[in-house]
């Protein structure tokens, strides 16, 4: 895969608030030379606290981007916001975040041909822009989104197995997108759960003075369990393709929810197979300022 000019111009569409793994991602964006962050979007449940959410890790991290709130409570929230407790006084109630949909058309149309759009969480935001201006599909250079967990046309899920979140939160605009004519990447979770987060890695942040380093602790503290950094490795891949091992695949969207793969269909993305662990979380080290390895 050739390897994009920089920097690139994107916006992130994010349901942070939820996992860890969002904010992380937010963090490594505002701080990568090669991205130029435009903004970022909120989706799903109280979009309004994700964007305060969202915010605040962007201004730690000497961010100025602009955040922009998707419509409220759609798609509902499945899972509570543990990091919203965050959101102290100090944090100020919700103002007006603007609308995200309207500013993924307007970015798209100012960059035409080279605005990437990184979704982190359900396609909400991203079906809603695709038919509210036809020619989006056309303009945007690229849509990395994470979601999904792939599974073959004849492999059925483990019993009360539930559907990854992001697609399944939202699958009638997920299936909207896959149908559509935009240059996608997928980045399921066959690839992203090869990158839980380092133990000390967390210790890191725990013993740094860096304000974004103790927010970030701060948030992974409400997950005492393994945390995954999903939505880091769709950042990623924007500008360090070599990171994955990745394939043409034709992916849809069973009825439960599932990302199903023909094998004779023809291709509708690329997805992420494969990822080099040990270089991803040396870049993430790197562009966070934290020693390596781990």
């Amino acid at each position: 895969m050739k390897q994009p000019e920089t920097p690139l111009p994107m916006v992130i569409d994010t349901d942070v608030g939820d996992s860890p793994d969002d904010a992380f991602a937010l963090a490594f964006a505002a701080r990568c030379p090669e991205i130029r962050l435009l903004g970022v979007t909120t989706v799903c449940g109280e979009t309004h606290r994700r964007a305060q959410l969202a915010q605040s890790i962007l201004q730690r991290a000497g961010s100025s981007a602009p955040v922009l709130a998707g419509p409220l409570n759609y798609p509902p929230a499945r899972r509570e916001g543990k990091q919203f407790v965050l959101l102290d006084a100090k944090t100020g109630p919700p103002g007006d975040f603007g609308n995200a949909v309207d500013f993924l058309v307007e970015s798209a149309l100012v960059h035409q041909g080279r605005l990437v759009i990184a979704a982190l969480g359900p396609l909400t935001n991203l079906a809603s822009a695709l038919l509210m201006y036809e020619q989006f599909a056309h303009i945007v250079k690229r849509v990395i989104f994470m979601g999904g967990m792939l599974i073959s046309s004849d492999e059925e899920p483990n019993a009360g197995e539930p559907a990854e979140y992001n697609v399944s939160s939202d699958a009638v605009a997920a299936r909207h997108v896959l149908s559509s004519s935009l240059q996608k990447m997928m980045v399921p979770l066959n690839a992203t759960l090869q990158l839980d987060l380092p133990e000390g890695f967390r210790r890191s942040l725990r013993e740094s003075s860096d304000p974004l380093h103790q927010h970030l602790s701060a948030l992974t503290a409400f997950f005492p369990g393994r945390v995954f950094l999903h939505d880091v490795l769709a950042i990623a891949v924007s500008f360090r393709p070599h990171l994955i091992a990745a394939s043409s695949l034709c992916v849809s969207i069973n009825p439960h929810g599932f990302t199903v793969v023909d094998p004779f269909g023809k291709g509708n993305l690329e997805a992420a197979l494969w990822v080099n662990r040990k270089e991803f979380f040396s870049l993430l080290a790197s562009r966070l300022g934290m020693a390596f390895p781990y």
